[in-house]
């Protein structure tokens, strides 16, 4: 018998916390003698780092050990991290800065999920014991098992979906057997429905110490977030309080540097630290239910288990997506999605809308009283409009009014009692604008755009 597969056996047996003596007694069984399981034993503890030598099975100091290997790796956790945020923030960027349609939008979403896929299997293979860790080993391991993971996590959600319809609490329990997914698919090299009844056998009788474990990663980051938040509003308030323009810089500083420190810790630590301590989990998992001992009745219970709420998760996903189909033709979502937002039909529509008005102001005026009030709120629609036109021309809006003149308005509009022109001031980064006047039952009103 090989001295490596001794040592496997005695790691295996103190990761499930059994004392040294019970040790010996059960791997003398295996056929080793106990002169070799003591060796081995004293050369397993000493060399055991943190990181990999849990006291006892799902206990100990999980964001100790955690954190050990974030430490470890930390400039390619911190790298994967900080590429994950970037394209994260790109795609919201495309998502909302653009006049999307809903095909776009569809496009967009999805190359979002696929990203996020592919930096979560980066960072598994990253915190692995099984991948180098050096920036090409892990882009070369995640190319060669993206596909393999992408077809993993889509059975995945379709089971996670299944249960969530399936009054909710069978898709928590789910979620909570499908955590060590990624380093299934990343460590065992098993993918598929393979993967999935492995984790069912890798969680069995430690789902609830699974839960409670990422129970308290969640509420460590909440409380984290919560610490943060008060100490920088405690600065900015500080600061805030006090008066003059020096002070008032002080605070918005404290304001800016708070934001990009929560920005930091929710875009690159906490992917990071939570990948790590995914990891950990899993290795006291594997260490207690090695694959090679999953049990057939647990595997097959597993597959008709994952097999049902997949099924369910299809009936439930095709007709909604038969539906979104159907809206989507409709132009519904094409509405909603630039809503808001500036377009060539907008303004086409507003144009109308406007000239509407300005053919049928006296029928509009039912009171000659009301008459200077009604020309008023038409003619400052009118310079909306022709403001919005200007801004699609132009991606900026004029300095003055006057620009306006005679491409976007025939003649400048003025007040009809005062024959001034409105009052118009100009946003900073020329992206914003404010439209003001005076009316006769209601005082000063602005129009203010965005």
């Amino acid at each position: 018998m090989e001295d490596d597969s001794l040592r496997e056996w005695v790691a295996k047996a103190h990761a499930k916390g059994l004392p040294d003596d019970e040790i010996v007694r059960d791997v003398t069984q295996k056929g080793w003698k106990e002169p070799e399981i003591r060796k081995a034993l004293k050369a397993h503890k000493g060399g055991l780092s943190v990181v990999d030598s849990p006291s006892e099975p799902m206990t100990g100091n999980l964001f100790l050990r955690a954190w050990q290997i974030v430490k470890s790796r930390w400039k390619l956790l911190a790298g994967i991290a900080l590429i994950q945020a970037l394209i994260i923030t790109g795609v919201q960027l495309l998502i909302t800065a653009t006049s999307a349609s809903f095909s776009s939008f569809l496009l967009y979403t999805t190359l979002l999920v696929l990203m996020v896929f592919f930096c979560t299997l980066s960072l598994t293979h990253t915190v692995s014991r099984v991948t180098e860790g050096s920036v090409s080993a892990v882009a070369h391991a995640t190319i060669k098992t993206y596909g393999f993971y992408i077809w993993t996590a889509v059975l995945g959600v379709l089971a996670t979906l299944g249960g969530l319809v399936a009054f909710v609490i069978p898709g928590i329990i789910l979620s909570i057997m499908l955590i060590p997914l990624p380093f299934v698919v990343v460590e065992e090299k098993v993918h598929g429905m393979a993967a999935l009844k492995r984790c069912f056998a890798l969680t069995r009788d430690f789902r609830w110490d699974t839960f409670l474990k990422i129970l308290v990663l969640g509420l460590a980051f909440l409380a984290v977030f919560i610490v943060l938040f008060l100490i920088i509003f405690a600065m900015w308030f500080a600061v805030s309080a006090s008066r003059g323009a020096a002070l008032s810089l002080g605070g918005f500083l404290a304001g800016e540097i708070g934001f990009l420190v929560i920005q930091a810790i929710l875009y690159l630590l906490l992917p990071a630290f939570s990948q790590a301590y995914y990891a950990v989990i899993y290795r006291d998992l594997s260490a207690i239910h090695p694959r090679e001992n999953d049990p057939e009745p647990i595997i097959r219970q597993g597959k008709k288990i994952m097999l049902g709420f997949m099924i369910a998760g299809m009936v439930f996903a095709i007709p909604l997506s038969i539906s979104v189909g159907f809206l989507a033709s409709t132009g519904v979502y094409d509405e909603f999605l630039n809503y808001g937002k500036i377009t060539q039909e907008s303004v086409r529509i507003e144009r109308e809308y406007y000239n509407y008005l300005v053919s049928n102001t006296e029928e509009l005026i039912t009171d000659e009283a009301d008459r200077n009030d009604i020309v008023r709120s038409i003619n400052i629609i009118g310079l909306q409009v022709s403001l919005q036109d200007y801004y699609l021309k132009n991606s900026v809006y004029p300095a003055t009014l006057d620009e306006l003149i005679p491409t976007f308005l025939p003649e400048m509009l003025v007040d009809p009692a005062t024959g001034e022109s409105y009052g118009y001031a100009l946003s900073e980064n020329g992206k914003g604008w404010e439209l003001c006047t005076i009316f006769d039952t209601d005082g000063l009103q602005c129009v203010t755009w965005p």
